[in-house]
């Protein structure tokens, strides 16, 4: 009797350190998830087509593929011809120049002549005739004036526009892009409208990704992903509000946030997310698989309890629902070790 009574003290003793044991490693029954692995290429977040402005030949071209743009300008298109026109508006506005003081020269020895001859009238010593042609002359000097100075003005305007075409013979890209490909070289001869060279920026990358609404919705939740094999974060840049009928897909872009390698296009993303799915989770370490038949036990309960598995997530099993279990549940550790071999 005595015997029998350490047996069952013996018992129970073991089972409550195999049930504190379970609750310890926190081994739930989970609701049922599946994880969806996303992939993706990086590009830059902006690029663009730098075409020629104007015709001519290029005669230098700065940039090759692969180059970071600087101040410089990405090629040089010949600027014989408005070089030569803006040292003709440099000679012709010069000329003006020389025309105003002349006729302000003039001017202000006819105002003077005109108030000499105003007294010269008042007494009689002048007639009215001389008077009125001097009055005359001075008007008119005074409307060359306003003329040469509106011709100076055009001039300026003239120089103005010059200098934009002259601009024009050296197109630019903002610094700090990258050239990714070329389509011209020094000696060819451009028109207007032809592509020169493409070029990014690709000090921040973008992945552009077409997902579900449910994807997006546990993309927004996590912050870490894989690009090129290293652990990056990320954050939603933009979210399409277009929806593809078809595929049943939404359009967004995510952007990385400390990618320390080689920024350029191309570089393969991997993002997993759990997507919630019917049945249950349960560890792996919970799981006896013994003669094909797996079980669980249950941290309250000694019986074993059968179950379906349906597939393997990581150190998690997807099984078919049953009665004897829901999310929330404690199960106990059924390998040798407290590890998570899987069954």
């Amino acid at each position: 009797m005595k015997k029998a009574l350490l047996i069952f003290i013996g018992t129970v003793l073991i089972t409550a350190s195999m049930a504190g044991h379970a609750l310890a490693a926190g081994l739930q029954v989970q609701q049922g998830f599946r994880d969806v692995t996303l992939r993706g290429y990086s590009r830059p977040i902006t690029s663009a087509t730098v075409a020629a402005e104007v015709s001519g030949v290029i005669i230098t071209r700065y940039y090759d593929v692969g180059d970071t743009v600087t101040k410089q300008p990405l090629v040089q298109i010949d600027p014989t011809w408005i070089d030569l026109q803006l040292r003709e508006n440099d000679t012709s506005r010069e000329r003006t120049r020389i025309a105003i003081d002349q006729a302000r020269s003039r001017t202000a020895w006819l105002e003077k002549e005109f108030v000499r001859r105003q007294t010269l009238v008042t007494q009689g010593r002048v007639s009215e005739s001389s008077f009125d042609e001097i009055e005359q002359q001075r008007d008119q000097s005074r409307l060359d004036v306003r003329l040469q100075e509106q011709q100076l003005q055009q001039l300026e305007v003239q120089r103005q526009t010059l200098i934009e075409q002259q601009k024009r013979h050296r197109p630019t890209a903002p610094a700090g892009w990258l050239v990714s490909r070329r389509y011209v070289d020094a000696e060819d001869l451009v028109s207007a409208g032809t592509p020169l060279m493409d070029v990014g920026d690709y000090r921040q990358l973008l992945i552009p990704l077409s997902v579900s609404a449910e994807e997006l919705a546990a993309i927004k939740q996590g912050s870490q992903a894989q690009l090129n094999d290293q652990v990056v974060s990320y954050h939603v840049h933009s979210v399409s509000p277009a929806f593809d009928e078809k595929t049943r897909k939404i359009a967004i872009e995510l952007m990385i946030d400390d990618f320390s390698g080689e920024h350029r296009g191309g570089l393969p993303f991997e993002l997993t997310v759990q997507m919630s799915d019917d049945g249950f989770m349960v560890p792996v370490a919970a799981i006896s698989d013994r003669y094909n038949h797996p079980q669980v036990i249950r941290a309250d309960q000694p019986q074993p309890i059968e179950i379906t598995i349906l597939n393997h997530q990581g150190d998690w099993v997807r099984i078919a629902p049953t009665d004897q279990l829901h999310p929330g549940v404690e199960l106990r550790d059924q390998t040798p070790n407290g590890g998570s071999d899987r069954p």
